[in-house]
């Protein structure tokens, strides 16, 4: 299972690649991730930091981005 930091990374490295954001299983769609301890934590521009610890993210043409 990856940590917080890596979901993080895979989450903002799909970004840069793709410019086009994640998108999470709430409906919300996300530009940046971090790891605040062990959880990963989700924004929109510079919007408030949310929990995204249980959230699942696909990518623009909705297909999964896995984190497991």
């Amino acid at each position: 299972m990856k940590t917080a930091k890596q979901k993080a990374k895979l989450l903002n490295d799909h970004h840069l690649k793709s410019c086009a954001g994640f998108y999470s299983s709430n409906g919300g769609r996300y530009f940046q991730a971090r790891a605040a301890g062990d959880r990963l934590e989700v924004r929109v521009f510079e919007g408030e930091w949310q929990d995204a610890t249980e959230m699942k993210f696909s990518d623009h043409n909705g297909r999964n981005i896995n984190l497991e």
